[in-house]
Formats: C-alpha cells, sequence, structure tokens
C-alpha cells in the first residue's frame, strides 16, 4: 500500500524546516487521465472498490470543490460507506482540490484524507 502522498510531504517538509502549503487548486488540464485519477480517488475515498463513479468532463475545473451525490455512483450492490449509505438520495460526499508543492490532492472533508492525483495538472486558485 503506498503511503498518501500528504505524509511524504510532511516528512519532505520537517526535513526542509519548512511547512508544506495547501493551496485550493483546479485542474488545467482535464484529460481523461486525470477524469480517472479523480474518479478512482473517489472509490478508494469511499471504499467502493470494484464500483464506479460518474463524473462530469470539467469537474474541479471552475472551482476547486467536488460533490459527488447518490446518482453519481455505481454501486453493483448495496454498501454502507462509512456508516453512511450511499443510496441514501440525502447523502453526498465532499471533496476538494489542493496543490501542495507539485502534487495535486483530493482531500476528503469527513475524513481529511488526502488522495494523490497522478496524472493531473492543477493550479491555484
Amino acid at each position: 500500500m503506498r503511503w498518501p502522498a500528504i505524509v511524504l510531504a510532511a516528512v519532505a517538509a520537517c526535513r526542509t524546516g519548512q511547512a508544506v502549503v495547501e493551496d485550493r487548486a483546479v485542474v488545467v488540464h482535464p484529460s481523461p487521465e486525470a477524469r480517472g485519477a479523480i474518479a478512482q480517488a473517489v472509490v478508494r475515498a469511499l471504499s467502493l472498490e470494484g464500483n464506479q463513479v460518474s463524473l462530469d468532463d470539467d469537474a474541479l475545473t471552475h472551482d476547486s470543490t467536488l460533490v459527488i451525490g447518490r446518482s453519481q455512483l455505481r454501486v453493483q450492490e448495496r454498501l454502507v460507506v462509512g456508516g453512511r449509505d450511499p443510496n441514501d438520495p440525502g447523502e453526498v460526499e465532499r471533496f476538494h482540490l489542493v496543490k501542495a508543492g507539485e502534487h495535486c490532492l483530493l482531500v476528503h472533508d469527513r475524513t481529511g484524507r488526502h488522495y494523490e492525483l497522478v496524472g493531473t495538472v492543477c493550479a491555484p486558485l
């Protein structure tokens, strides 16, 4: 299992004595690889391995916030995710994109966990 990028960035910051700044960011080149990285990060964050997340082509290109609702989850069987039922129409999951150094990271707002978006180019807002 790979360490989350934020842990690696924090370790690097400790070595240099400088804190790694996380700036809210947007995707600047919304390629299929970038959309796949975002979708995969959401699947990992919500423990939905083997399932898919449907995202708009311009997800995270206009602002740094991503809201995932039930209609965007293609869940193969009824699952409870983190004590929440993604099939409940009232449930949404919120994420935001940050840039830390050269890394684009998707942050799951509920848990605070960071997921590196490999192959994604982003820029601070």
